[in-house]
């Protein structure tokens, strides 16, 4: 038999830790119906590779497990996904990095990146969270993204337990599957680190601006995967 191998890699990355909210009505709506993720086959005169994108959370109500998806999977030797992120050795790393790297350390705070109309704005979409500028310390900006990002996530009712990753890999263990992935999650999180902080910066003002149409957003992104 020749070597098929069956990628997926990621549209839409979310974060754990948070409590689920229940899936907003928008994201219902959008994907209320038959499911048919786009799905590409490739290779060469020795190999088949499809490839899947996928998103890290999904609502638990969404089914995207089409028959194709499935009869391809069916037949795979090998699983390639975008990270391991949820390993004991995943997560001391990412926490590593989060220590070294996630934080300023010579008294500056995320406020400080910002000015007074600024925070305003800033302030007044992150109430929605109970959050603020001024609780958010001395988080560097990406940091700061990646936590609201999170929270973000759970109020859409965005579940990683229910995500394409999760449930493809989950095939895989009880397959017998191998499984590789593309890059480690230190990897990942050196590319946010690497970011300069005047981009980092912007990058939360987006963030946030992303806040006010939370539900919205998820829900374009999901009916149109």
């Amino acid at each position: 038999m020749l070597p098929l191998i069956f990628i997926a890699a990621a549209a839409l990355t979310a974060f754990s830790g948070q409590t689920i909210s229940e899936t907003p009505e928008e994201i219902l709506e959008a994907t209320s119906g038959r499911a048919n993720p786009a799905l590409w086959r490739t290779g060469d005169h020795n190999t088949t590779i499809y490839m899947l994108g996928t998103i890290h959370a999904l609502p638990q109500e969404v089914a995207w497990e089409t028959d194709l998806i499935l009869d391809a999977f069916s037949e795979a030797d090998l699983l390639i996904t975008e990270a391991n992120v949820d390993s004991d050795e995943a997560i001391a790393e990412t926490s590593a990095v989060i220590l070294e790297e996630g934080f300023y350390l010579d008294g500056t705070k995320l406020s400080d990146l910002y000015t007074d109309e600024e925070h305003d704005d800033i302030n007044d979409a992150l109430a929605e969270f109970g959050l603020s500028l001024d609780k958010l310390g001395n988080m560097k900006p990406w940091m700061a993204v990646m936590a609201l990002s999170g929270v973000m996530s759970a109020k859409a009712g965005m579940d990683p337990d229910y995500g394409v990753d999760t449930i493809v890999e989950g095939w895989a263990e009880e397959d017998g599957i191998p499984l590789k992935h593309f890059e480690t999650a230190k990897e990942q999180a050196m590319i946010f680190v690497a970011v300069p902080e005047n981009e980092q910066r912007l990058f939360l003002t987006q963030t946030v601006d992303m806040e006010m149409s939370n539900a919205k957003i998820f829900a374009e992104m999901i009916g149109d995967w």
